[in-house]
């Protein structure tokens, strides 16, 4: 993979620079879209004035970025300071199977947008978008507002106007996957976002076929987590669940999916305790997708192995298009099955620090936590209280 940590160099944590300034959201912004790009390979590269490029890091030699024609167009604003009331990043993320045998952009040319906004109002936002860039998720109206969680109500989480609330952004994009993680300043009360578009399993006569029938067909699922406390291991103050104010940690969609009567432009469910995996037996939840294993699932902090030591699990994921009982006349006809998530896995709960490097039989992952976990599934009443691992590959992905 292809990976960059800009910490910024806010006199807060020891640095010379004074980031509480709205103005400095385009100097972020630059170093991200000139990793993006290929042009910045080092972090002397970086703009030392705001950007700590000691404690930062990057990784995007030839060899470590993605294929060519994976990520395409990729365009912005942030040329100047005279736009930082509006700075944006944009750019397609082809499905990986586009550059797969047999494939051209003829017969199976799927992408969909993503879009990177820091907006006066709203803050930092990243969003996926379709091929008409539309159907914005997290939040359907576009790319120009709401918060990252979806939220345009000033009481719902969203990441702070000024470069000087974050400590440090998190980007990672391989062939099969594209993410982003924010790290608040307050390490303990503050939010880590996250937002991930990961391919599915490139099945080829399926997908070709979906692609040829409707072009706005995309075969990945969005990821977007807000969740607080990540930094803390077996946190004694568990994080309360309430409906109204923690629903949306977790949010999984996909816009375009297949059906009974071909592509449907399915309005993916924005913040529910359905998107943890939330099971019944009476009822059926096709627009709040999920992935097994569920988010609420904890996983063990540690396993034994042979030699007496401990070890850790990598758990592949896969796609839950839907969740409750099977209704094949509710628009459940999802013909891609339950397809794997590529280069994503779950591993042991607080098994890793946010954004560790991690070797496992001679190839490194990054390890980032996503969301609270443990004590229910995400209902109102439940309270959370370990922190959900995940790991992605570096290079170009498995």
């Amino acid at each position: 993979m292809a990976y960059l940590k800009l910490v910024m160099n806010h006199t807060q944590w020891g640095g010379t620079t004074n980031m509480n300034n709205a103005a400095h959201r385009w100097y972020v912004m630059h170093e991200i879209q000139e990793f993006l790009n290929g042009n910045h390979t080092a972090t002397s590269d970086m703009n030392s004035t705001y950007i700590n490029a000691s404690s930062s890091v990057i990784i995007n030699d030839t060899a470590d970025r993605p294929s060519a024609n994976i990520y395409r167009d990729i365009t912005g604003n942030n040329t100047s300071a005279a736009s930082y009331n509006n700075q944006y990043i944009r750019f397609k993320k082809y499905h990986y199977g586009n550059q797969e045998a047999g494939s051209t952009d003829a017969n199976f040319g799927a992408f969909n947008y993503i879009t990177i906004r820091w907006y006066e109002t709203y803050g930092l936002i990243c969003r996926t978008l379709d091929k008409a860039v539309s159907q914005a998720f997290p939040y359907s109206t576009g790319d120009g507002a709401g918060s990252w969680t979806g939220d345009t109500s000033t009481s719902q989480w969203r990441m702070p106007i000024n470069p000087g609330n974050c400590y440090a952004i998190h980007v990672l994009m391989t062939d099969k996957l594209f993410g982003m993680w924010v790290e608040h300043s307050n390490v303990v009360t503050g939010y880590y976002y996250s937002h991930i578009l990961t391919d599915l399993e490139f099945s080829p006569d399926l997908m070709r076929h979906l692609w040829n029938d409707n072009n706005f067909y995309c075969p990945q699922y969005t990821i977007n987590t807000a969740d607080m406390r990540l930094r803390n291991d077996a946190d004694a103050a568990t994080s309360s669940v309430n409906s109204t104010t923690h629903s949306k940690r977790v949010t999984i969609g996909m816009k375009h999916r297949p059906g009974a009567n071909g592509i449907k432009n399915q309005t993916a469910g924005l913040g529910s305790h359905y998107h943890w995996g939330y099971t019944t037996t009476n009822a059926n939840y096709n627009a709040y997708p999920s992935m097994f294993p569920p988010p609420w699932y904890d996983m063990p902090t540690q396993i034994p192995v042979a030699n007496g030591d401990t070890g850790y699990i990598m758990q592949p994921l896969t796609a839950w298009s839907y969740i409750g009982y099977v209704n094949r006349s509710n628009n459940h006809n999802d013909y891609h099955g339950f397809p794997r998530l590529m280069n994503i896995w779950r591993t042991n709960d607080e098994g890793f620090g946010y954004g560790e490097r991690v070797q496992k039989d001679g190839t490194y992952y990054r390890s980032f936590r996503l969301h609270r976990c443990g004590g229910g599934y995400g209902n109102v009443a439940d309270t959370l209280y370990r922190n959900a691992c995940y790991l992605f590959p570096e290079g170009r992905g498995d």
